[in-house]
């Protein structure tokens, strides 16, 4: 008898495996809340690069988003190349981020800090 028994597909569940086989749902994550992790001084970093051909982005890239620190990073036009957005537990571990990491990623000539004062929207 037990293997005669399927198991029952919510109409949620099969929507969902819809949209998978589809590949409009390419993966699932999890977003932590840097304040309950101990991290709630957060930065905004503009980063200027010297050059961004061939390997130089790819590398400037893997690298920037490997960091724990990084919560997003946009690359964007302007005078400067990419705006990650730094969550630390103080300001102590920002400078040690700013200077160990960030300052040693390919290419990266110029910073620009903003202090983080107010997140006015959040992600639904």
């Amino acid at each position: 008898m037990k293997n005669h028994i399927q198991p029952v597909q919510t109409p949620s569940a099969v929507r969902v495996r819809r949209l998978e086989i589809s590949e409009v749902s390419t993966g699932y994550r999890a977003l932590q809340v840097p304040d309950l992790v101990g991290r709630i001084h957060v930065a905004i970093v503009h980063i200027s690069l010297e050059k961004t051909r061939g390997n130089i982005r790819e590398d400037f890239n893997k690298q920037a988003t490997a960091m724990s620190e990084v919560e997003t990073c946009l690359m964007i036009a302007g005078n400067f190349n990419d705006m990650p957005k730094i969550h630390t537990k103080d300001i102590e571990h920002f400078r040690s981020v700013l200077t160990d990491k960030i300052g040693n990623l390919p290419s990266a000539t110029m910073f620009d800090v903003f202090g983080f004062v107010a997140q006015l929207a959040k992600y639904k």
